[in-house]
């Protein structure tokens, strides 16, 4: 299965790309830089409302059950919804 990786703006400062693993990349407006989720999980989709209102989901990644997980940023930290 294709994993999204295009970047997803949540506000002109901004944007995420996801990748597996749990590796990410974030945008501040001005450059990128490298982030890690709480846990390694394939990322399949972002969804940005906010910078502080951005939405996540995938898999985690080696579970043979293909378990899907929603995450949530609020601005400071990704949480499992």
């Amino acid at each position: 299965m294709a994993w999204d990786t295009r970047p997803r703006l949540s506000a002109a400062t901004s944007a995420w790309a996801g990748g597996l693993d749990g590796k990410m990349l974030r945008w501040n407006g001005k450059a990128w830089s490298k982030a890690q989720f709480p846990s390694a999980v394939e990322i399949y989709g972002l969804a940005g409302v906010t910078a502080a209102n951005v939405w996540a989901v995938g898999n985690i990644t080696g579970v043979i059950n293909n378990e899907g997980v929603i995450y949530h940023w609020n601005g400071k930290t990704w949480a499992r919804s």
